[in-house]
């Protein structure tokens, strides 16, 4: 016979639901998990060297700079393909 226990949660509802937080706007843990998808793509490495995680944001840098100063003169976004 099997018997099925269960066990005590390790953490309380109040802590993982995020249902007030959304009512609120306010920042949830997707917003961390998106950016850090979005930089392991940017960076293209799952386990990248030091140097790369150092040069990887000064490039992202410059490119967010780039498309602020094309924004500015009106120049359209360029299409993600």
């Amino acid at each position: 016979c099997l018997t099925v226990r269960r066990r005590r949660q390790e953490f309380p509802p109040e802590r993982w639901n995020v249902y007030g937080a959304t009512l609120q706007d306010k920042v949830q843990t997707y917003t961390c998990e998106g950016w850090n998808a979005g930089f392991q793509k940017f960076v293209g490495h799952a386990h990248p060297r030091v140097w790369m995680l150092i040069e990887c944001p000064q490039e992202n840098q410059a490119c967010v700079a780039t498309a602020l100063t094309q924004a500015r003169r009106g120049e359209p976004p360029e299409k993600r393909v």
